[in-house]
């Protein structure tokens, strides 16, 4: 990944975050979670994912969005779709941009039905 470097720095600033006792925030998630978007890293799009209901920390479009981007670039249609399950039980509103990543990741996936009943839904 050319940007791989950001996605090592990403992670790299929340360990120091932690160890200088700065406290981790949904603007922080957003972009370390981009960062992995970026270089395809979806593995570790969720574990962060993970990390923020484990730290109580609240989640947002924006989150969601880079999450399930990220699994679009690694072609991994049903963690995509149980991000978006995830968000529509958390009543985190869903933009066009969220849906329109999930629904690739389907179609990347051969999941044509899948994205059929999503698109319905929406």
């Amino acid at each position: 990944c050319d940007k791989g470097e950001t996605y090592q720095q990403a992670l790299h600033l929340l360990r120091e975050m932690d160890e200088c006792r700065v406290e981790r925030d949904t603007v922080t998630y957003n972009a370390a979670i981009r960062s992995c978007d970026w270089c395809g890293a979806w593995q570790q799009a969720l574990h962060l994912m993970y990390e923020t209901t484990e730290r109580s920390v609240a989640r947002d479009c924006l989150t969601y969005r880079a999450a399930i981007s990220a699994c679009l670039t690694g072609a991994q249609w049903q963690p995509s779709l149980d991000l978006l399950r995830d968000m529509w039980i958390g009543r985190v509103e869903m933009d066009a941009g969220t849906c329109k990543s999930a629904l690739a990741a389907c179609r990347l996936g051969s999941q044509w039905w899948r994205a059929a009943q999503l698109f319905r839904v929406m």
